[in-house]
């Protein structure tokens, strides 16, 4: 089985490193963002009784972390404000019990009224491999709430 990744521009949010991923066996596809967790996929029937299905899911948060020792990073999607009420309690805990690389982490919350990014935990500099500065070229500085972005200054650390 062979997969195309690539960076989309979230339907959501407007966050334009949106993952995409596609899957060239059956040509499906999912995307799935980063920020507010927001996500849309395309499956392919897995027979002929089957047809195609596609899903929209709207995002209500997402979740960031690795855990100490671990490689890989986990991504979670957050689909309700009470998954993203309950990210936070467990990722609190995990972080006090020293489970949690804290540098890695970053929870946030879609503020669908206003149609920004909320952190709640970590801030833009902490969102996968993107530094603060890419982001403020990306994204308006009002997208992050509590985020003083406009500055030049902002550069890699």
């Amino acid at each position: 089985m062979s997969r195309v990744q690539d960076s989309v521009k979230c339907e959501q949010c407007g966050f334009t490193e949106a993952i995409f991923d596609f899957n060239c066996r059956d040509s499906s596809w999912i995307v799935n963002c980063q920020m507010c967790g927001y996500c849309e996929e395309l499956t392919a029937p897995k027979d002929d009784a089957e047809s195609w299905s596609h899903k929209v899911n709207h995002g209500f948060g997402a979740l960031y972390y690795r855990s100490i020792g671990a490689k890989a990073f986990a991504l979670h999607s957050l689909d309700s404000l009470e998954s993203v009420g309950k990210a936070e309690s467990w990722l609190r805990e995990h972080m006090d019990a020293e489970h949690i690389e804290p540098e890695s982490v970053y929870l946030t919350r879609w503020n669908e009224a206003e149609k920004r990014i909320d952190f709640l935990i970590g801030g833009p500099d902490r969102v996968l491999y993107h530094e603060a500065w890419k982001i403020k070229q990306q994204c308006p500085a009002a997208f992050f709430a509590g985020e003083d972005l406009q500055g030049d200054d902002a550069s890699p650390r």
